[in-house]
């Protein structure tokens, strides 16, 4: 058979074709900074690493955080509680505080005095 494929090999010789089956193609990279716009990136950088890839895509609607999905909510009210606590108070704190400017859960950003013009 293989003869009539241009073997020109001794004969008698047995050849072994194995098929190994392709890896599973490669998950494609986590992005561990995907922090949601409502959360400041100082309060951000404090989470655990696992908190905050449970929170990402995660909402904040009318001062509670949602998860992206019904199971990562769960994830969220349940090993998280204390982490979604802290960020309900801290989002509670900042909306009693400038309610118009609610819609970011940490600090304020800091003032930059240079851009300010006055008489």
């Amino acid at each position: 058979m293989f003869t009539s494929l241009g073997w020109c090999g001794p004969s008698g010789v047995h050849l072994l074709i194995r098929a190994i089956a392709a890896p599973p193609p490669s998950p494609p990279p986590v992005d561990r900074e995907a922090r949601p716009a409502w959360i400041a990136p100082a309060v951000w950088a404090d989470l655990p690493s696992l908190a905050r890839i449970a929170l990402r895509g995660a909402t904040w609607v009318d001062g509670q955080v949602c998860g992206a999905t019904p199971a990562m909510d769960r994830v969220l009210q349940t090993r998280f509680a204390d982490v979604v606590r802290e960020l309900q108070r801290i989002g509670q704190a900042e909306v009693a505080e400038r309610p118009a400017a609610g819609a970011v859960v940490g600090p304020r950003p800091a003032v930059d005095q240079t851009t300010a013009s006055g008489p």
